[in-house]
């Protein structure tokens, strides 16, 4: 499990009260506080009260559906992982549920060991997430001079034929990892 300074907290939202239970049991004999939400509005509320680290959340609720939750979840700037637990398979079902907030989809019916493994990875990156963004807070309040493009390696330049903007980028030499170069046109971004 990740380090906490207090168990991690999991916000299940599932209409079925008999796999409501089951995952309720099963994440707090693995060290986790657990709330159950048996449908949409109650999530929504659930989530401002009770402040949790990661959301497991079924679609098919009752009030308000899973997507909407997820949606609204994400428009109110909570940035809490959320894991859908379903038993819609289709890959739309899938897409909709990533493309409207979801971090994860796992379909039902799923392994004890897979679903664990999954809240732990989602757990690691937003600890992670929450490190880098105290870090950058903290470095980012420290006066530096400002660097220019070239002084960084890197120019700019605008295509007289179009309205494409290229980024070209200088190889560090030591860097194990090559720069990435890409040219932004019209939204999209593309790799050289």
């Amino acid at each position: 499990m990740v380090d906490f300074e207090r168990p991690p907290r999991v916000l299940v939202v599932e209409d079925d009260d008999a796999i409501a239970q089951v995952l309720q049991r099963s994440l707090r004999m693995e060290g986790y506080e657990v709330r159950v939400a048996g449908d949409g509005p109650t999530a929504l509320e659930g989530a401002h009260a009770f402040l949790p680290d990661l959301v497991l959340l079924d679609l098919g609720l009752p009030g308000m559906d899973g997507i909407e939750v997820a949606k609204r979840l994400r428009a109110s700037d909570d940035d809490v992982p959320i894991l859908v637990l379903t038993a819609r398979d289709a890959v739309e079902s899938r897409v909709e549920g990533l493309d409207s907030g979801a971090d994860d989809y796992l379909v039902k019916p799923f392994e004890r060991q897979e679903l664990l493994a999954r809240l732990r990875a989602l757990l690691r990156r937003r600890r992670r997430g929450a490190r880098r963004t105290s870090r950058w807070a903290i470095s980012s309040s420290i006066p530096t001079p400002m660097r220019s493009p070239a002084a960084i390696g890197m120019s700019i330049s605008r295509s007289a034929s179009s309205s494409c903007w290229s980024t070209s980028c200088a190889t560090n030499a030591s860097s194990s990892r090559a720069s990435a170069c890409s040219t932004r046109c019209g939204g999209m971004t593309r790799s050289r």
